[in-house]
């Protein structure tokens, strides 16, 4: 930390002097940045990852993977060995694939997100079926001719190493924990050759190399080293790839092919206990801490009412993933405010707590409910409360809208179902005028910089003065110009 104190204010000395010596001092100002950047990622990378992968990146294991393997004939045992056992379980093995970028293409207005690219024949140039991502509304890839022409094949990048296909890889909780597990189920089967795992990313990497974060743990809990991982973001040949059914994900999560619910139960992780949570039997996940994505009017009040009928609240991403599944695990009752939190009971699919989830928006294009479609597609059943009266977007997603729930039908239904003993205290309608004003002040104040929010304000420009004249530099009142002419006579 000292070191890096001295970094810090040798480049604001850089800064300074760059007034004196403009080129000399901007190449030393560069440097000393360049330094200061590396140092923090190096002190980063010792505190937070393993200490084997502190100098390892996803660069050193695409070049690994390219090599010439040390059995160029790993796969011929899985085509050989129990090949009716693995057509049952849907997983395909593909020689000389083509594998193409994938790039986000426009959804045409339709739900999710959609791509160009993927793995292809190299002979009828067309995508391999069964490594089509479905996103529960349709399939997402497509692979149009004048995509392939952007891409040449010669001297491309050669993986050799036999790969397992994994999928699309998600930086975002909630479509990582329920999208890119789909096809890892088949990882147990073909764990004795080793492969490597390739994955598409076509945002940001979740920081999957780091012992706390929850890709890292979800996948060591599966026993997949993420040193194995790869991720091509160029055209490359790959010439052996495994490439499992996808089973899990939206379309599949309400009912679960049975090869995928073991893989979930076949789930380990380190039960870890947060200090103060040792006998929290009672549950509440909030959102209050995370306004900027989506919010509940009031949410802080309910929680005091909930604490007074004995429950515990948690924020889970104060939390590691496996402090989150602890805390789940370990509670008889567990009130989820819905978001992707609930997606964290995939890993759970024997939890045996009573679980109730407050709806906290709407959507005219999804049935909001399906949130809880990870622990029903696991035969649980769930209190689902929809008690929203409205909510605020200003041209956000209805995931980040601020949402008015009706606090006192929500603990009704709790209480019916033997969640809480009392209702919660009903507001008089001046208080609940007061609350949302008050948070909704707060709500503008957060989302104000937001493209999306400044276009919708764009739209509600004021009609005032609607002049009806040959200009608007004409006074239609009486005809006069209202700027003095540049000529007066």
């Amino acid at each position: 930390m000292f070191q890096t104190g001295l970094l810090v204010q040798g480049v604001k000395m850089l800064a300074k002097l760059k007034r004196i010596l403009p080129e000399p001092t901007k190449q030393l100002y560069v440097g000393g940045r360049l330094a200061l950047k590396w140092s923090y990622e190096l002190l980063r990378r010792i505190l937070k990852r393993p200490l084997s992968l502190v100098f390892f990146s996803p660069t050193k294991a695409l070049k690994a993977a390219c090599r010439p393997p040390a059995s160029p004939n790993m796969l011929v045992s899985l085509k050989t060995r129990s090949g009716e056992a693995r057509l049952q379980s849907g997983i395909s093995i593909y020689e000389n694939v083509i594998s193409y970028p994938l790039v986000q293409a426009g959804n045409e207005n339709r739900l999710g997100d959609y791509f160009f690219g993927g793995l292809a024949d190299p002979t009828s140039q067309t995508l391999i079926h069964e490594a089509i991502h479905y996103n529960g509304v349709a399939y997402t890839q497509s692979l149009p001719t004048t995509y392939i022409e952007t891409y040449s094949l010669e001297n491309c990048l050669e993986i050799r190493e036999p790969i397992l296909y994994g999928g699309i890889m998600f930086a975002h909780f909630g479509h990582f924990v329920s999208e890119s597990l789909c096809r890892l189920y088949a990882y147990p089967m073909v764990r004795e050759i080793d492969p490597f795992v390739l994955f598409y990313a076509p945002w940001d990497l979740p920081r999957y190399l780091e012992k706390n974060n929850f890709a890292n743990q979800i996948l060591t809990g599966f026993g997949i080293p993420p040193e194995r991982l790869i991720f091509v973001n160029q055209v490359a040949k790959i010439r052996e790839i495994i490439i499992p059914a996808q089973k899990y994900g939206f379309g599949f999560i309400h009912r679960p092919d049975d090869i995928f619910v073991e893989f979930a139960r076949s789930f380990r992780f380190e039960h870890k206990v947060p200090k103060g949570w040792e006998e929290a039997e009672r549950i509440y996940v909030s959102r209050s801490s995370l306004r900027k994505q989506g919010g509940q009017v009031g949410e802080k009040i309910f929680e005091r009412y909930l604490a007074a009928e004995g429950y515990k609240i948690f924020y889970p991403e104060q939390h590691t993933f496996f402090e989150q599944l602890t805390v789940y695990a370990s509670a008889k009752k567990v009130i989820f405010s819905e978001g992707s939190a609930i997606l964290s009971c995939i890993l759970l699919p024997d939890l045996q707590a009573e679980v109730a989830v407050v709806c906290r928006r709407r959507d005219p294009r999804r049935n909001i409910r399906v949130a809880t479609d990870c622990l029903q597609g696991y035969g649980k059943r769930i209190l689902w409360i929809d008690a929203v009266r409205g909510q605020y977007q200003f041209g956000l997603d209805t995931w980040d809208a601020l949402a008015d729930i009706d606090w006192y039908e929500v603990s009704q239904l709790l209480r019916k179902h033997g969640y809480v003993d009392k209702p919660f205290q009903m507001l008089t309608d001046e208080d609940h005028l007061a609350l949302v004003k008050s948070e909704l002040r707060e709500y503008l104040q957060e989302i104000y910089g937001n493209p999306k929010f400044v276009d919708q304000m764009m739209k509600l420009n004021e009609a005032y003065p609607l002049w009806i004249g040959p200009s608007h530099l004409v006074d239609p009142r009486d005809g006069l110009p209202i700027w003095p002419s540049e000529n007066p006579q």
